[in-house]
């Protein structure tokens, strides 16, 4: 018995550890989006800043990482601390900081766009962010279970046992992702 809940262990401390790394992802990506890319365009027209600074290599790229990692790693925290109390609360959590990534992008590209009115900006900027948090909690799921369907080869799927069904059970449904779809 004790071996296998030492498996089972293992196998829910590797989900919850893929679990974060995703949402890490998630966040690195988005906060990149948000945060990084405009710092970086900006700085990149005005090289001055750092040269007037005396600034040297060094300190550029130690800046380049800390705008690039800190922000997501910051809001990752958070998610894990909230996910030790509640994985439910940890994954509105982390639908809530895409939200607020996607609106500080929304706001940067609509700037581009050329929309200047403040009301027209908060609005465009709640409604891209709001877009980018239902994409990830309703696109990301499915793509996810197609992924792993696919991936799994037919060696693995004859190994794996099977469970047994009691009568009163369904047969189990077919996958609807295809096999000759692309990811």
């Amino acid at each position: 018995m004790a071996v296998a809940g030492a498996r089972l262990s293992g196998v829910a401390w590797k989900g919850s550890l893929r679990m974060a790394a995703t949402r890490g992802a998630h966040l690195l990506a988005a906060s990149g989006f948000a945060f990084a890319q405009p710092l970086f365009d900006l700085l990149g027209k005005n090289p001055e800043f750092f040269a007037v600074r005396g600034s040297t290599a060094g300190d550029i790229v130690l800046f380049a990482l800390v705008v690039t990692f800190v922000p997501a790693l910051a809001l990752l925290a958070v998610e894990l601390a909230v996910a030790a109390v509640s994985p439910v609360a940890a994954r509105f959590v982390h639908h809530v900081f895409l939200a607020f990534l996607g609106a500080i992008f929304g706001v940067q590209a609509l700037k581009r766009l050329g929309l200047t009115g403040t009301a027209s900006l908060i609005a465009g900027a709640v409604v891209i962010g709001l877009a980018i948090a239902l994409a990830a909690w309703r696109l990301r799921p499915a793509r996810s279970s197609c992924s792993t369907l696919r991936s799994r080869s037919s060696s693995s799927r004859a190994a794996a046992p099977r469970p047994r069904r009691s009568r009163s059970t369904p047969p189990p449904r077919s996958s609807s992702c295809s096999s000759t779809s692309s990811p």
